[in-house]
């Protein structure tokens, strides 16, 4: 298509007495394809214990090798429930603490924005609390960030931490998943 804004609209394919007025409408731009002229990479530890905040640096440098200082950055925490799965020697085995009659916190989603600016090294830091849960659910957090140069050109980036309940997580395997009253059953531990 060609540089320019475009709006498209649905409508059933009925006589105009017929049919209800548009079902729906979108509008957007086609522009011009502009190259990248600096990268931005978010960088964060791999995984924390809930309590311990997570660390991130946004770096922001341009393609020929100058680092972006004076760029503006917005940061976004998105945090989002985490299933646990064993693998390799721990398939098979739960680490999650699943109680039906709980309403869950996992089923939400916690949104944290922020802003600033890099410094003279390209670089900004900023630090989000993680939280203990009730559930006792590992969470992920996404940490993003969208730089944006002194031509309005905007690139992101982003990174997730795995966020579990405690330093050591416990396993559970039954050695059968049928069990009967009155009878022994086998429960492997990690």
């Amino acid at each position: 298509a060609p540089i320019g804004d475009y709006t498209a609209s649905l409508r059933l394919d009925r006589p105009p007495e017929e049919r209800p007025p548009t079902i729906a409408v979108a509008s957007f731009s086609v522009i011009e394809f502009r190259r990248a002229e600096f990268e931005v990479r978010v960088q964060a530890e791999e995984r924390r214990a809930a309590g311990e905040p997570v660390h991130a640096t946004v770096s922001a440098a341009f393609l020929f090798g100058g680092a972006m200082s004076g760029a503006r950055v917005d940061w976004g925490l998105n945090v989002t429930p985490r299933v646990l799965r064993g693998t390799g020697q721990y398939a098979g085995y739960s680490f999650n603490d699943i109680d039906p009659y709980q309403s869950s916190t996992a089923q939400t989603s916690k949104r944290l924005t922020g802003s600033g600016g890099t410094d003279a090294s390209g670089t900004f830091r900023f630090t989000v609390p993680t939280e203990q849960v009730p559930t006792s659910s590992a969470q992920d957090y996404t940490v993003s960030a969208t730089v944006l140069d002194q031509n309005g050109q905007a690139l992101s980036s982003s990174t997730v931490v795995a966020v579990y309940p405690a330093d050591i997580l416990v396993g559970l395997r039954p050695a059968d998943y049928v069990g009967f009253s009155g009878l022994p059953s086998t429960v492997k531990l990690v």
